[in-house]
């Protein structure tokens, strides 16, 4: 049986997101509105998170001024979180890739893998 592919599995993973949320104290909001990047908007936010996206050009994602507005926001104290192929965007961007510390290169050939249930999507404060 093949896997899924990753933009096969993002509404699971943002339903994973959505429902596991409310009991880590953790409201989400999904967008894929790039004009949602401004500064007036991301100023509602604790963090900001990257969920399986990948550029097929550089400025695929955001364009250059939504990227100055991000790289403000963190610059101002705002939080990032990458998900699987969120090293695989803004490759131009060099803040982004000081934030995000290596970018993916490439993707080995999928075969088989065994399968094993993640223990957690989000950890626990204690």
């Amino acid at each position: 049986m093949e896997p899924p592919r990753p933009e096969e599995s993002i509404p699971d993973a943002i339903n994973a997101l959505t429902n596991a949320g409310p009991s880590h104290n953790i409201e989400f909001d999904q967008t894929e509105d790039s004009t949602a990047f401004n500064d007036e908007n991301l100023a509602n936010y604790d963090a900001i998170l990257f969920l399986m996206v990948t550029d097929i050009s550089p400025n695929d994602i955001i364009n250059s001024e939504q990227q100055t507005v991000f790289q403000n926001y963190l610059n101002s104290g705002g939080n990032f979180v990458g998900i699987h192929s969120a090293s695989d965007c803004l490759h131009d961007a060099t803040f982004y890739q000081r934030e995000i510390g290596a970018y993916f290169w490439d993707h080995p050939t999928l075969g088989e893998a065994a399968r094993y249930p993640a223990p957690y999507i989000l950890s626990r404060r204690h």
